[in-house]
């Protein structure tokens, strides 16, 4: 309210009367919708202008300062702006965040509060930055790494977001970072080469100093493992200046760094541009060190990190080996020691020790004489590779020792078997020491000592012999049973002798439970005396494969008894024992049976022998028995088995016989059914293969399949051999040669075949039989044959196929046929004689086919005559006759002869001599008259024609030419029927379009041909008149069938041709179509043109019927030229048929009489427009519309000054006729016309004819143009009007047959449509039971009603 001006009233006064005021009504302001604090823009208020001159310019000023004051302080604006008036003020965009900000700024007129002006202000605030993407920074990256793989050396992880340097030697320190400086004496530029060379990989000069090329390679090596260069990239807007440090190093690149980075800063990196930075990493001990590389781009407040990581590596190395088994065995009998000691109580075991256990190889006691090997391994525990080398200065002097490999490198996680070997020499004790000397891979040989280090393997062994009880004869104490037989039994015996002076007992004890029930010591025990000996014997017995070497579960304990108990032993030993023993092994070949697979019954008796070969080392017998066994072969299998493997029943009874070996397995031939086998039984020596023959006796017709038994004594019951030859499988089968006689499908799958001869020959002849098998009859008829067709004679090809599984060989006869052979029902055919087995040949006369496979047999049926012949095909098999169903294939063969024969049945015209005639009646020059030849093969054969090409006989008013023509025709008789027409025949107007080529037509086929008759228009071929020719139809194979048609034709010429006749008619024939009275207003009009063929101008004139008309009726054509557009129209008013009607054209040459008078068309509808005078315009105006008026000669050219006009009008030749008739003055009749662009009346004047005269003598020439044409109604009449159906099944069809004729003489298009008939709602009452009701809408039935055709004419 403080803005409003104050209310303009009078000063009060104390004399006014009080009460009365004066009050103004202001509208309250629409309340404001509170805006959003502006936090990135601002606006700055305009800047005052400077205080004018004098003083106007100090009113201004200190207008515009009291102006300021009203409005407020500096962050309200509001201006008062006066018409035209603008104000500019500054927007300042201020931001604390990094981002794209947008803001709407509001304006507001003071009156029109409701509507607001929005400035739309944007700005962007940014810093300079670098790009942190780690596959711009790292250009080595993995995936991922698992917490349980080492660490890849010089990787980025994508997932852990870590860079990697992996693992790092600790020698190399942060003074390898610089190339060494060059010595003194070597020049800059080899200094420079060297440096390259060393980075590059390769070996620098070598006469370069020796330290300075090491120092080189330290250099190279740790630039390669402990620096990466990182890309820093510039992807901001601004120029950035970024400087690097490490968050945990120093940075002051001292050798306490373990992160250093070069260069340390990076100045005014443009944006776009990319950097490399190299870190550096050394750790100074084996432990994993973390730091991040932090980069700071002046004016960002936010660094950027990139976190690494290294490992320190020093080379390590794990030993392993039987120390470690024999720590836990102390461990495990120690704390078994105290369960027992606290009286088998639950107690707590004693703990393991911490310590590390020695790497001792102990080889313990050893006889002299013997070897014993042991292996410990050296495992990389490290991540870097390992070079390790052993140091054997302690052993040279032990000959007794051998190791091998003695050097290697480990990869990470790699290790490497070390075996030391010990052979006992002399008896004596050895402690050497086994030194492994390991330093990193890049140590090649070791070189620098200060980086390798060494672990040591304790080597324990002692050789010794028995002192005071020994050995005799073997002093090595090893027992060798050599190779046994699993069951057999085998001792051996040691002698121990008492070398001391006072006596010793000895004790023998087979440690293992495995090996206990393979060896018995008898005696177990014992005393010797001094000087004395005992004689100890050890047996073997196994049941089972055992394979022994240098086994010591046999140990035998000497002590010394006092008083008769042993006082203590003072000696033990342990006796080797060696021993194989295994079964006996043998292998069949083949593993599971015999087959002989199909055998002829009567051939001799097959042999197939199969192989039992011994792979085991002793020899074995074998017995070969049915599935039922034998009793002799299963005692000689007994004798030959090891008593072990036998059962107590077994064992007696062998005993009672005479004991191992007592019975002989049986050798001769043993009979197994259908089979024989030989030998049955046998000895089979180590390595010896020894074959047994089966023989296999067929008979009949069956399967043979027999079961044999195969035991060898001494065999493994659980092998694969044992088990195949328990139930060794024999096969054989006899079979009869036979052949396929039943599947007729297969014989005959080249033709057809029929259920019966008999139905077919009821519904068509004989002669319609095509070449098939009859089931019923069994015979195969060739049908009608050409007898001249094929030399050979036709041939049918029979597949004959062996069914079985043996060869066959069969024989093909032609035999005579039966009495009741084919024919019709009741018929009875005569049996073949000689002519009829002469007719038929097959070929080859006998096959051998293999079995399942098929064979062809060919039969050729020859006919030579014209009658019926009957034989009968029989294929014998050789050996067959066991099974007559199959041994043997009889049916019957039946054909006939006949001569194939061609009728022609159009045209039917005959001359006296027989010959077909074509009469092409009168034919214009250059115009092409055809007529169509219509053959049929009425015979039972195909039938081939040939054509020849057309003779001329005769030809008007040339006798020269005929005679010519004649000789011809003689000369092409003598050719054969497929040369005629090649020869040099005189040209001919007469035409065959099969002339030279052949036609072949199937049985019941047509086919037509085209006979055409062309005169020549132009050229001495040209000849008017009448002219004939003849053209010869032979048919191959039939020599009686030549047919002659003579073709006759008279060539004329008019001088006036009419061409483009509708339907391309050319014989002067137009066809007016139809007219229908009911639709057609007009009359049917067509149109034609005329060619003028001569040299000279040509008068033509129509004389029409009264229901044609021609137009133009007369007119002038000139020389070799032609008239367009010739109408001819057809008029009716009542139902007409016009057939044949002529209109007649009369022509006559003519010439132009007026000199120099232009040739050109002239017709009589050709108009001129001119402009009209008074008198022709008030003859024209009277009532009458019809006046003719006399123009002179001044009028006609003064119209002929309008010609081109007149010719637009008109549509005619503008141009008038300058010669006038001597006898009577040009007129023509005058027709109004337009009036004229400048408001002039135009006549329409007719073209007044040329003066010309006649140049022919006597009366014009005449020609008749047959029109055709017909006017009638079109109606139709159909006798039924109701199509009544049956009532009809659902998805099934009713067809009913109604007739619509045309009794009219024109065509009548029809057209069907179905109208639903029913009344409304009928149709849904009439649905279905089952359709759909409801809410939804009604589906729309179908229409089940349907017309075929449902169109057409």
């Amino acid at each position: 309210m403080g803005l409003l001006p104050p209310a303009r009233a009078p000063a009060p006064s104390a004399d006014d009367v009080p009460g009365e005021k004066n009050k103004m009504l202001v509208r309250r302001p629409v309340a404001r919708p509170p805006r959003a604090p502006q936090a990135y823009f601002q606006i700055l208020p305009p800047t005052p202008a400077a205080p004018a001159e004098g003083e106007e310019g100090a009113e201004a000023a200190a207008a515009a300062e009291g102006e300021g004051e009203a409005q407020g302080n500096a962050n309200v604006f509001r201006w008062v702006l006066a018409e035209g008036e603008s104000v500019e003020f500054d927007i300042k965009f201020l931001s604390t965040e990094v981002g794209t900000f947008n803001s709407s700024l509001g304006f507001e007129v003071l009156g029109v509060p409701t509507r607001e002006y929005s400035l739309l202000c944007a700005g962007t605030c940014e810093v300079p930055v670098i790009n942190k993407d780690p596959r711009n920074v790292f250009m080595s990256r993995a995936k991922a790494r698992p917490e349980h793989m080492p660490p890849i050396p010089k990787r980025y992880i994508m997932n852990r977001g870590v860079y990697e340097f992996g693992p790092l030697l600790t020698w190399k320190s942060i003074g390898a970072k610089k190339p060494p400086a060059p010595p003194s004496g070597v020049e800059p530029e080899a200094a420079e080469a060297a440096l390259a060379a060393a980075l590059s990989g390769t070996a620098p000069d070598a006469a370069l100093p020796a330290d300075y090329v090491e120092a080189l390679t330290v250099h190279a090596k740790t630039k390669s493992t402990n620096a990466e260069v990182f890309r820093i990239s510039n992807n901001g807007s601004f120029k950035a200046t970024a400087s690097f440090a490490f968050e945990k190093s120093a940075n002051a690149d001292a050798t306490s760094d373990i992160f250093s980075v070069e260069p340390k800063e990076v100045p005014d990196l443009m944006p776009g541009d990319t950097c490399d930075v190299t870190v550096w990493s050394f750790p100074p001990d084996a432990n994993k060190y973390d730091d991040s590389l932090v980069v700071c781009v002046e004016q960002n407040p936010y660094p950027t990190t990139f976190p690494v990581s290294c490992v320190g590596v020093v080379p390590s190395i794990a030993l392993s080996g039987p120390w470690e088994a024999a720590a836990a065995a102390a461990l495990a009998a120690t704390q078994a020691a105290a369960v027992e000691a606290a009286g088998g109580e639950a107690a707590a075991p004693p703990a393991a020790s911490d310590e590390p256990v020695p790497a001792v190889l102990d080889f313990d006691r050893l006889l002299l004489g013997r070897s014993e090997e042991r292996e410990f391994t050296i495992s990389n525990t490290s991540f870097v590779p390992v070079v390790w080398r052993l140091d054997l200065a302690e052993l040279d002097e032990c000959p007794e020792f051998q190791v091998k490999p003695t050097e290697g490198v480990l990869p990470v996680g790699g290790s490497a078997i070390v075996t030391c070997y010990f052979n006992t020499i002399d008896e004596q004790v050895r402690e050497p020491n086994l030194h492994i000397d390991f330093s990193d891979a890049e140590n090649e040989g070791l070189a620098v000592a200060t980086r390798v280090q060494r672990e040591s393997v304790a080597i324990k062994a002692e050789a010794y012999q028995i002192k005071y009880v020994n050995f005799e004869g073997d002093e090595t104490g090893c027992l060798d049973f050599g190779s046994q037989r699993v069951g057999a039994t085998d001792r051996q015996e040691m002698v121990l002798a008492n070398n001391g002076k006072y006596p010793v007992e000895f004790g023998f004890v087979v440690r293992k439970a495995a090996t206990r029930d393979l060896f018995t010591v008898e005696p177990a025990e014992g005393v010797i005396e001094p000087g004395d000996k005992a004689t100890i014997g050890v047996t073997f017995c196994s049941t089972r494969e055992v394979l022994l070497k240098d086994n010591k579960d046999i140990r035998c304990t000497i002590s010394e008894p006092h008083e008769g108990v042993c006082a203590g032993k003072f000696e033990t030993f342990d006796v080797s024992a060696s021993v194989k023993s295994s079964w006996s092994m043998f292998r069949l070949q083949p593993a599971r049976g015999v087959t002989f697979g199909a055998v002829k019954f009567n051939e001799e008796p097959r042999k197939k022998p199969f192989y039992i070969k011994n792979e085991g080392q002793f020899d074995f017998a074998f017995t070969v028995t049915g599935a039922d066994g034998d009793a002799d072969a299963t005692a000689a299998i007994v004798a030959h088995t090891p008593l072990a493997l036998l059962s107590e029943e077994q064992a007696a009874e062998l005993e009672a016989k005479g004991g191992a070996g007592a019975v002989a397995p049986p050798t001769g031939p043993r009979e197994v059914g259908k089979f024989v086998v030989e030998p049955s039984g046998g000895i089979v020596e180590p390595g010896q293969s020894v074959p047994i023959e089966v023989i296999f006796n067929p008979g009949g017709q069956a399967l043979y399949k027999e079961a044999l038994a195969i035991v060898v004594a001494g065999a493994d019951p659980t092998d694969m051999a044992a088990v195949n030859g328990s139930h060794f499988e024999v096969v054989g089968e006899s079979c009869y040669p036979a052949i396929n006689t039943t599947d007729f499908r297969q014989i005959f799958e080249e033709q057809m075949i029929i259920s019966s001869l008999a139905e077919a020959l009821q519904d068509k002849s004989e002669q319609d039989i095509r070449p098939c098998f009859a089931e019923e009859e069994k015979v195969f008829t060739y049908g009608s044959v050409v007898c001249s067709a094929h030399p050979k004679g036709i041939c049918e090809r029979f597949k004959i196929s062996n069914p079985n599984k043996i060869p066959c060989s069969v024989s093909f006869a032609i035999e005579a046929a039966d009495a009741m052979m084919g024919g019709k029902p009741g018929e009875v055919a005569d049996p073949g004689d000689a002519e009829d087995l002469a007719a038929y040949t097959v070929e080859p006369a006998s096959l051998d086919i293999a079995p399942h496979e098929q064979r062809q047999v060919c039969v050729y049926f020859k006919p030579t005559g014209m009658r019926k012949y009957s034989s009968r095909f029989v294929a014998t098999v050789t050996d067959g006759e066991n099974d007559p169903t199959t041994g043997s294939l009889s049916f019957g063969l039946m054909g006939r002869g006949t001569l194939p024969c061609v009728t022609v049945e159009s045209p039917l015209v005959r001359s006296e001599a027989g010959e077909t005639v074509l009469a092409f009646g009168r034919v214009h020059v250059g115009r092409r008259q055809e007529q169509t030849v219509t053959l049929a093969n009425d015979g039972i054969v195909p039938a081939t024609c040939l054509f020849d090409a057309p003779v001329l006989t005769s030809a008007a008013g040339d006798d020269a030419g005929a005679a010519a023509a004649a000789a011809a025709a003689e000369e092409q008789k003598s050719l054969s029927p497929g040369r005629r027409g090649r020869g040099s025949m005189p040209e001919t107007p007469f035409s065959c379009s099969k002339s030279g080529h052949s036609i072949t037509l199937q049985p019941g086929e047509k086919s037509t041909l085209t006979m055409a008759y062309t005169p020549p228009e132009h050229g001495s071929a040209m000849v008017l008149g009448e002219q004939s020719a003849t053209v010869k139809m032979t048919v191959m194979h039939n020599q009686y069938e030549t047919t002659t048609f003579m073709l006759s034709g008279e060539a004329y010429a008019n001088d006036v041709l009419i061409e483009d006749l509708p339907d391309d008619a050319t014989d002067n024939v137009l066809n007016f179509g139809e007219l229908n009275l009911e639709h057609d207003t007009g009359a049917k009009v067509v149109s034609f043109s005329m060619r003028n063929r001569t040299d000279e101008v040509v008068k033509y004139s129509w004389q029409a019927d009264a229901q044609f008309t021609v137009s133009p009726a007369t007119g002038h054509i000139p020389p070799n030229s032609v008239a367009e557009n010739i109408t001819a129209s057809f008029a009716a008013k009542e139902q007409l048929t016009c057939d044949a009607v002529p209109l007649t054209l009369f022509t006559e040459k003519v010439k132009y009489t007026e000199e120099g008078a232009a040739v050109t068309h002239w017709d009589a509808n050709q108009k001129v427009v001119r402009p009209a005078t008074d008198v022709e315009l008030e003859e024209l105006l009277r009532p009458s519309s019809a006046v003719s008026v006399a123009s002179d000669v001044s009028s006609s050219s003064k119209s002929s000054k309008k010609g081109k006009k007149g010719k637009k009008e008109g549509k005619g030749d503008s141009r008038p006729g300058t010669a006038a008739d001597d006898a009577l003055p040009m007129r023509a009749a005058i027709q109004l016309g337009p009036i004229g662009a400048d408001g002039v009346q135009m006549v329409e004047e007719s073209l007044p004819e040329p003066a010309h005269e006649s140049l022919q003598d006597g009366t014009p020439s005449s020609q008749e143009l047959k029109c055709n044409a017909v006017a009638d109604v079109a109606r139709y009449e159909c006798e039924t009007k109701l199509a009544h159906f049956r009532q009809t099944c659902m998805y099934q069809s009713r067809t009913t047959t109604f007739t619509v004729t045309n009794p009219a003489d024109m065509s009548l298009p029809f057209s069907f449509r179905l109208t639903d008939a029913m009344p409304a709602g009928m149709a849904s009452s009439r649905r279905p039971k089952t359709a759909a009701s409801g809410g939804l809408a009604m589906m729309p039935i179908p229409c089940p009603f349907s017309v075929e055709p449902a169109e057409g004419v």
